[in-house]
């Protein structure tokens, strides 16, 4: 299946989700305050989505350059995440704040896997071919055309054992 529009693509939902969260978090009585970190989590999320969405309109390297950026976001973000946590003031936030993480955590697997789908179209293929555990949930991507339309969703648990990453271009 090609996605032909970018809010399609899980990775996108799932940054909206995040997205939806942050803001949600932002309105909270501790930020009135720190307007600084507002700005922060809230341009984060935004420029997430939106590397998401830039992504999906480009091919090849572009593609994979775009996607590695919105990695890159992602870390920043899960970064600022984790130093809110520390934050006496947001004690009470401790929930939400775990659930932004573990959000966080869901689109950065499913960009690396995207971005390494694409990389390495026939690793999947060849891991079937060869009795590799091909067949794994996190080892799929997330749509069937290839890898190139959306990516791999290692949606839950720690990341994946022996995957090879995708070489920075």
């Amino acid at each position: 299946m090609a996605y032909q529009r970018y809010d399609d693509l899980r990775v996108w939902q799932e940054s909206a989700r995040l997205a939806e969260g942050a803001f949600q978090l932002t309105e909270q009585p501790f930020f009135k305050g720190c307007f600084s970190l507002r700005d922060q989590l809230e341009r984060s999320v935004v420029s997430l989505a939106g590397q998401i969405a830039a992504s999906h309109d480009r091919q090849g390297a572009d593609r994979v350059a775009m996607i590695l950026e919105a990695r890159r976001t992602v870390a920043e973000l899960r970064s600022l995440l984790s130093l809110l946590e520390r934050r006496p003031g947001l004690a009470g936030q401790r929930g939400a704040l775990s659930e932004l993480q573990g959000a966080a955590e869901i689109c950065a697997r499913q960009l690396w896997g995207w971005a390494d789908a694409i990389q390495n179209p026939g690793a999947r293929a060849n891991r079937a071919r060869s009795g590799g555990d091909g067949g794994r949930a996190e080892d799929r991507p997330l749509g069937a055309s290839g890898g190139d339309e959306l990516g791999a969703g290692a949606e839950r648990g720690g990341d994946r054992q022996g995957a090879r990453r995708p070489a920075r271009p």
